[in-house]
C-alpha cells in the first residue's frame, strides 16, 4: 500500500498509505508502521498541511528510534517540512549539517544540498552558495533518479537567475527541462500550470525533495 504513492494520484494514495499505517499499528509491527508514517507525513505536507506533517514525522521518528542508521532521513524531512512552513532559522541548517554526516547514498546527499541551497537563498546568503552548488553538480552526475536531478538543476537555474547570470541560468534550465517528464513539479513550473496535486508546493519558488521510507528497506 505504501507503493501506491508511486502510481496513484496523491489524494487516492494518501488514503491507502494511512490504511497501511493502521494495518501495521494494529499488529504491533512498529517498524513497518513507522515507515508508512514517513510516507504519510510528506504526502500530507506536500498537499498543503505541513503542520500536521511535522507531527507525523516526529511520530515516525519515535517508532523507529532504536534504529541507529537512517536517522538523517528524519532530519532532512523535518527540514523540508519546516521550510514549507516558511521556517528558515538556524535550527534547519543544523538539521542538515547533522544529516550530512551520516548520509551515504547520492540521492540523500543531493537532497541535503538542495535544502542547503534553498536555505541560503532564503536567508539572502548567496555569497556562500558556491561550495553547495559544486556539491549539487557532483551528486547529479552520480544519481540515477531523474526526478531529483531535474529538481536540482531547477534550483541551480533559479539561483543563477536571481543573481542575473542569464547564460549560466539558461544552461541549467535546459538541463532541468530535459528531465521534466520525470519531475511533475518542475514540469508544471516551466509550463506555468497549476497541478492540483502539487498546488501547495508550486507556490514555492524552489523545489525540495523528501527522503523516502525505503531508506529503511535498503538498510535493514
Amino acid at each position: 500500500m505504501r507503493l501506491t504513492c508511486m502510481y496513484l494520484p496523491r489524494k487516492k494514495a494518501l488514503r491507502l498509505i494511512k490504511k497501511s499505517y493502521r494495518f501495521f499499528t494494529k499488529r504491533a509491527e512498529l517498524q513497518q508502521a513507522g515507515k508508512s508514517l514517513i510516507t504519510y507525513s510528506h504526502f500530507v505536507s506536500s498537499l498543503g498541511n505541513p503542520n500536521k506533517a511535522l507531527s507525523y514525522i516526529l511520530q515516525a521518528e519515535g517508532l523507529l528510534i532504536n534504529k541507529q542508521m537512517g536517522q538523517h532521513m528524519f532530519l532532512v524531512n523535518k527540514a523540508v517540512i519546516s521550510m514549507h512552513m516558511g521556517i528558515f532559522d538556524d535550527s534547519i541548517w543544523n538539521f542538515l549539517d547533522i544529516a550530512e554526516m551520516s548520509a551515504r547514498v547520492s540521492y540523500d546527499k543531493l537532497a541535503i544540498q538542495i535544502c542547503k541551497l534553498v536555505w541560503l537563498i532564503e536567508n539572502d546568503n548567496c555569497n556562500n552558495c558556491e561550495p553547495i552548488l559544486q556539491k549539487i553538480l557532483e551528486y547529479t552526475d552520480l544519481e540515477p533518479d531523474k526526478a531529483i536531478v531535474s529538481a536540482a538543476y531547477y534550483d541551480v537555474y533559479y539561483y543563477y537567475s536571481l543573481n542575473g547570470q542569464k547564460e549560466i541560468a539558461d544552461k541549467y534550465k535546459m538541463q532541468a527541462q530535459e528531465l521534466e517528464e520525470w519531475c511533475p513539479i518542475v514540469k508544471a513550473k516551466f509550463h506555468n500550470y497549476i497541478d492540483k496535486e502539487y498546488a501547495f508546493v508550486l507556490n514555492k519558488k524552489w523545489v525540495l525533495f523528501y527522503l523516502e521510507y525505503w531508506t529503511y528497506d535498503l538498510l535493514y
